[in-house]
């Protein structure tokens, strides 16, 4: 069975850290794990660097995407992280 998330919980930990960010999408949507770009898997939170190149290359949108401040997300959920380090 797979592990589920809500990203309001993802979005608590990250308060809880001190961690800042930006979010924008629909809190209550559900994560079901993780999974890189070049191996995506349907439903999963997922990191990218450069939105031009990495998410081009996908045919769906991710459930959820973390970026690095500076990169412009036009998907449903986005968490843009003050920290890069966040997005590695």
């Amino acid at each position: 069975m797979k592990k589920k998330i809500k990203i309001k919980k993802i979005l608590d930990f990250l308060k809880e850290e001190n961690i800042e960010y930006d979010f924008e999408g629909n809190d209550e949507d559900i994560i079901e794990g993780f999974s890189s770009l070049k191996n995506y898997r349907k439903g999963t939170i997922t990191w990218v660097k450069n939105y031009n190149h990495d998410l081009e290359m996908l045919s769906i949108a991710p459930r959820l995407v973390v970026a690095q401040k500076g990169v412009e997300i036009n998907h449903g959920n986005g968490i843009i992280s003050v920290y890069g380090n966040l997005a590695k």
